[in-house]
């Protein structure tokens, strides 16, 4: 069906199951902690989804939330994006490939910082929400032995079918011995944010080890540059708005830095020339780009448990 059509066919059910779960309190705690949500709303949308903030972890999120069966149902069954979602048929497949799947963005900032933290001995990498694995697969052709997390099972069967790459239902089923974890636009669908967090720390193991977090930009910056694009980026499918509160109470301690770009090019985007030291020092970047991107250094684990 097309991804148009699927939308507007769901939008009608989705609405009114929203409006059946607000009446009900559960609904409206922050899905990542349980924190209670801060008094007013921060903005709304289709009469029915309010946006809010917890007074605990400072997480934006969308209400009414999704329990957990609820997320991965809707993952499994209705959630549709394009770029994303949409399996290309083997002759496709086959012209992406050989183009490097290039249309699928820039790795290049990403892999440059990489290989300046780790060399090009073949580090191991967590590709955490990979979808079918294109970006799994661009990792692997780069030097790193490499293996992806997917929530679906229709995509995950068809990346390690069609494009042969390492790719797991669930992170549980992954070892702890990973020196990257990277994500990119995940954390915006996950139940919980913190927990999704957790488990980059448990894949990191005991030695810790660089990790990279890419979502839409809930940062107040990008809100006064492009209050109406603002709106848009959260909502059904974005049920969780990222922004730098948050992750400033979630890297307490923790060496990081926080940065944005935008796809026009406009804001400044010098990941590939971060160092430890940078890192250490969590020194501020321009958040008003469309994208927010964290990278931290995750140290041990028994630091890092008391830094949270």
């Amino acid at each position: 069906m097309n991804p148009r059509l699927k939308l507007l066919l769901q939008r009608p059910r989705v609405l009114l199951g929203m409006l059946v779960r607000k009446c009900h309190p559960e609904s409206n705690g922050c899905p990542s902690c349980g924190g209670e949500p801060l008094p007013g709303t921060i903005d709304r949308r289709y009469g029915v989804m309010t946006l809010g903030r917890c007074s605990d972890c400072l997480l934006l999120f969308r209400s009414p939330t999704d329990t957990p069966i609820q997320s991965f149902t809707f993952y499994q069954k209705d959630y549709t994006e394009e770029s994303v979602t949409e399996l290309p048929g083997l002759r496709q497949l086959a012209e992406l490939k050989a183009a490097g799947f290039s249309s699928k963005g820039d790795l290049t900032p990403y892999l440059t910082l990489m290989k300046q933290f780790y060399g090009d001995r073949g580090s191991k990498l967590v590709d955490y929400g990979c979808s079918w694995g294109y970006n799994t697969w661009r990792f692997q052709s780069e030097g790193f032995v490499s293996s992806g997390v997917e929530v679906s099972r229709t995509r995950c069967d068809y990346g390690r079918k069609e494009l042969g790459v390492d790719l797991h239902y669930s992170a549980d089923q992954l070892p702890s011995d990973f020196d990257i974890f990277f994500s990119s636009h995940v954390f915006e669908h996950v139940p919980s944010p913190a927990k999704s967090f957790n488990e980059a720390r448990r894949l990191l193991g005991d030695k810790g080890g660089l990790c990279i977090i890419i979502t839409p930009n809930g940062c107040d910056a990008f809100r006064k540059a492009r209050p109406r694009w603002w709106h848009e980026l959260w909502g059904r499918k974005h049920p969780n708005f990222l922004d730098d509160q948050f992750w400033k109470r979630q890297l307490a301690g923790i060496p990081h830095v926080l940065m944005s770009r935008s796809e026009d090019g406009s804001v400044p985007f010098p990941v590939e020339c971060l160092t430890h030291a940078m890192l250490e020092e969590m020194r501020p970047f321009d958040l008003s780009g469309d994208e927010l991107v964290v990278v931290a250094w995750l140290p041990k684990q028994d630091r890092c448990a008391q830094a949270i």
